[in-house]
């Protein structure tokens, strides 16, 4: 390849080489930056701490109350021989014990068992999600790093090629038109440095967003390896027993479904023991002394007439029922058309990787050609950097291919809830 000494000044002499000290960022440490970083990680385990609190809730509706009540008042009564004025006083300890529902205390349980693995699922989803994100933004910001850098050499060719270009028109070996178009190629890589340029700050903002670190350099993300199932059909299997969306859903199918359970007993016979113990003073007419009393009773409760409620409200908890078990089923659907999709579209990239591969090795030898034959006298400066011009081309179409399909196999690893244990437990 071409060898050519450089203009730059001496301030970015010395930052190019002070960058060489800079220890890139593994793809690994961006992972565990964003996921102690990101803010959703702190909303998906309040959520999960709501849910155990939920569970908790539903334990304590099927456990011992007891509780304080304490009374003082003003009384004046008349009779048709007089009035008495009274200050009664009581002070008392009650407690109740729930020992039948109808199934409804139990249904409350599982139901909030349920909504708790909901909340696990998504966190789990959450987590492969903030996973995903970063591989996805550090492979970009790799491939923009290495587009703009290629940009800029091929703005380097150019201006050489323009003076190339004008010291040939000035022999007499070039026309106006040909330094014109040199011209215009040189503007318009320009241009196009200047566009990578903005798409490497982007792609870099994306990044330091993501894991929380203000200048990420990322270093090659492939030094990760991803390894994915032989077939799509073994990896459906893989995403259909521990993918976190499709967990989540049928955990709310299933909290739907202990719902209805816990409507229908809500309005069946419920059966308690009740308790109760209390003191009191001028409580009862002529009776100015202190009277204790205690008492416990096992009570059936039944409603008879609820005026709709009871109808209205399982309608409503069987409703909600079919619509989960709609969503749950739509879930799954979109799960299968996700990895043959996806899984497809990974087989068609591997494909235009080999042939980005073998284009990039043809332009290689086509420049070192071209450079030997320069050298030999054979071919002119030009021919030489358009064929090195061309190299570079096809060694960003080769970089665009391997990032391309690496975030493809992450996208269909993240779908076995599998993507972050892959990048964090792979060696360094």
């Amino acid at each position: 390849m071409l060898i050519k000494p450089s203009n730059k000044p001496l301030s970015s002499t010395i930052i190019s080489l002070m960058a060489l000290w800079v220890t890139p960022l593994s793809l690994p440490e961006a992972v565990r930056n964003a996921l102690d970083f990101d803010p959703t990680i702190s909303q998906s385990q309040a959520s999960l701490a709501a849910s155990e609190a939920g569970v908790n809730i539903a334990r304590a509706q099927r456990g011992l109350n007891i509780g304080l009540q304490a009374q003082i008042g003003v009384s004046e009564t008349d009779f048709t021989i007089g009035s008495v004025s009274q200050n009664p006083r009581s002070v008392g300890i009650q407690a109740e014990l729930p020992l039948y529902q109808f199934g409804a205390l139990s249904a409350g349980i599982d139901a909030a068992k349920s909504s708790r693995q909901v909340a696990k699922a998504r966190q789990q989803g959450t987590r492969e999600k903030i996973t995903l994100d970063v591989v996805e933004a550090f492979a970009q910001t790799w491939l923009a790093e290495h587009t703009h850098e290629v940009a800029r050499q091929q703005v380097e060719s150019f201006e050489i090629k323009l003076r190339e270009t004008k010291a040939r028109f000035e022999q007499g070996l070039a026309t106006r038109t040909d330094v014109a178009l040199t011209e215009a190629r040189l503007a318009s890589s320009q241009a196009q440095h200047a566009a990578t340029q903005a798409q490497y700050i982007s792609a870099k903002q994306r990044l330091a967003r993501l894991t929380g670190i203000s200048d990420p350099e990322p270093a090659n993300p492939f030094a990760a390896p991803l390894i994915l199932p032989d077939s799509a059909e073994a990896l459906l299997a893989l995403a259909l027993k521990r993918n976190p969306d499709l967990h989540a859903a049928k955990a709310v199918d299933r909290a739907a479904d202990y719902q209805v359970k816990q409507s229908v007993g809500s309005f069946g016979p419920k059966i308690s023991l009740k308790a109760r113990a209390s003191s009191a003073e001028e409580s009862y007419f002529f009776l100015n002394e202190q009277i204790n009393d205690s008492a416990a009773f096992l009570t059936l409760e039944m409603p008879l007439f609820t005026s709709g409620l009871r109808g209205a409200t399982i309608d409503k908890a069987r409703a909600n029922k079919a619509r989960t078990s709609a969503t749950t089923r739509d879930a799954e659907l979109q799960l299968r058309e996700a990895v043959y999709g996806i899984w497809g579209n990974m087989e068609a990239q591997s494909l235009s990787l080999e042939a980005a591969k073998r284009a990039e090795q043809a332009a290689k030898l086509g420049a070192e050609g071209a450079q030997k034959e320069y050298q030999a006298g054979v071919r002119t400066l030009l021919d030489a950097l358009d064929a090195e011009n061309a190299y570079r081309d096809a060694q960003i179409a080769r970089f665009r291919a391997e990032a391309s399909l690496y975030v493809t196999k992450a996208q269909l690893i993240s779908l076995t809830k599998n993507l972050e244990q892959s990048l964090l437990s792979a060696p360094q």
